[in-house]
């Protein structure tokens, strides 16, 4: 049987007709165009580093503040005598009556904001509100200082300041000098002044002078409360029929107005030897606005009579606030080590820029002014 042998293909000769489905060997091995990027793209990574570039801005200058802080005062912060992004720490004592509690997220406790006091609402300590952030003690805060309006929290401070007032305080005799006077200005604890207006709202709770509360034991002979109420007017302490302010299986208390009324009671107790009973001061509780506070150079009218001035030593002022331009906040939580990569971050975007940028420049030549060149031949 003869032997089959398949011989190679001859060789094509250069320029000899090729079938359909053949392929062009010297097709094949040409090298493709390098990809060119375009106007739209490279503008677009441009654009996009520059935002980048910008929105991290901050972050980075206070990256490069350096470890140790700077002591700084709320005075000098309130003043803008220090710049923004710096490491400080400040002493000085916050304003707990005015804190707010921001949160993220509902499972999150955030950060406790809270004004320093005496600064008008111009400086804020953002304090952490989890466990294993850094150590803070309230008089004493080391961290970033930051203007507010440029945080993220500044809106939903403005809106907690608007939603969740909290009072601010003023002692009796400053009290007493506003009413009286007529004035509009009224002089707080930390020295700082309020515009008040009709509608301002100011609270007080004191220790009535003109009352006093009887509380007596229900025991032995005076087992009941018309036992105690006979002993009582026998005594000329309460009118005959008199009422009890409330009563218990164990105890019944009256009250009973007079002047000095702690120490007059007091006295006509054990003169009438009715040692089951014993005095409490009566405490009393007024909320109502400027314009309808009735005052006059003795007292403040009240709900059971007149509140004499001396009585009157801290008066809770409830007036809208709102946030002041140009307020600072100390962010406890943040340390310059926290942004260590920012270093890197930011030559990177400023590599991928430049980059960007020379292809921009290289894709306007090639389709604007090599086309025009192109044309003119």
């Amino acid at each position: 049987m003869p032997a089959l042998a398949m011989a190679d293909a001859a060789p094509r000769e250069p320029g000899a007709p090729m079938g359909a489905d053949d392929l062009d060997p010297e097709l094949v091995r040409l090298r493709r165009p390098a990809p060119k990027v375009g106007i739209i793209t490279a503008a677009g990574i441009v654009a996009l580093c520059a935002i980048a570039m910008v929105r991290l801005r901050h972050d980075f200058a206070f990256s490069r503040a350096g470890d140790a802080p700077r002591s700084v005062t709320a005075e000098a912060i309130a003043k803008g005598e220090l710049a923004e992004e710096s490491y400080v720490t400040l002493a000085a004592s916050a304003e707990l009556a005015g804190a707010l509690r921001l949160r993220v997220t509902e499972g999150s406790r955030g950060n406790r904001l809270v004004p320093v006091r005496g600064s008008s609402d111009r400086v804020w300590l953002a304090l952490p509100g989890e466990d294993w952030e850094h150590f803070q003690h309230d008089d004493r805060v080391t961290g970033r200082l930051r203007r507010l309006d440029s945080a993220r929290m500044a809106d939903a401070v403005a809106r907690g300041l608007r939603e969740f007032p909290a009072p601010r305080f003023a002692a009796g005799a400053a009290l007493q000098a506003a009413r009286t006077g007529g004035a509009t200005q009224l002089t707080l604890l930390d020295g700082t002044t309020l515009t008040i207006d009709a509608a301002t709202e100011i609270e007080l709770a004191v220790v009535d002078p003109g009352a006093a509360v009887v509380v007596a034991a229900k025991a032995g002979a005076r087992a009941t409360d018309a036992a105690w109420a006979e002993a009582l007017a026998s005594a000329q302490l309460i009118s005959v029929g008199q009422a009890p302010l409330a009563s218990t299986d164990e105890l019944v208390r009256w009250e009973i107005r007079r002047p000095d009324a702690v120490a007059s009671v007091q006295a006509a107790l054990d003169g009438a030897e009715l040692w089951g009973a014993r005095v409490e001061p009566s405490s009393t509780r007024l909320r109502t606005p400027w314009g309808q506070l009735a005052a006059d150079q003795v007292g403040v009218a009240g709900p059971a009579g007149v509140i004499p001035w001396a009585a009157i030593d801290v008066a809770a002022v409830w007036a809208p606030r709102s946030l002041p331009d140009g307020a600072w906040v100390v962010l406890a939580d943040e340390r310059p080590g926290d942004y260590w990569y920012l270093t890197m971050v930011y030559v990177a975007l400023a590599l991928i820029g430049l980059l960007a940028l020379w292809a921009l420049a290289r894709a306007i030549r090639r389709t604007f002014l090599d086309g025009a060149v192109a044309g003119a031949r």
